[in-house]
């Protein structure tokens, strides 16, 4: 969801990174799930941390806030769209 510059940059990346990577994605797509199903206004980081199996806590080390985890779902959505619309041009 989120990589870099590709797959391709990934692959530079360090074996910290890389788990903080896969991390961030995982969270990214959980809290999407979890938007798609309830409505921003109905979304809790307490869910999405349920889902996650992590502690509420945790999430703020990757996103500052509810409004910064789904803009930042929405940014990585909508860097997908644009990925998948070059290809297709």
């Amino acid at each position: 969801m989120v990589a870099p510059e590709g797959e391709a940059a990934a692959g530079n990346l360090s074996r910290i990174e890389r788990k903080r990577l896969r991390r961030v994605n995982e969270i990214l797509r959980v809290a999407a799930e979890v938007v798609a199903e309830r409505g921003y206004s109905n979304t809790t980081l307490d869910e999405v941390a349920e889902r996650l199996d992590l502690a509420k806590a945790s999430l703020y080390y990757y996103f500052d806030s509810k409004q910064a985890l789904v803009s930042a779902c929405l940014d990585t959505a909508a860097a997908e769209v644009e990925r998948r619309l070059e290809s297709i041009v």
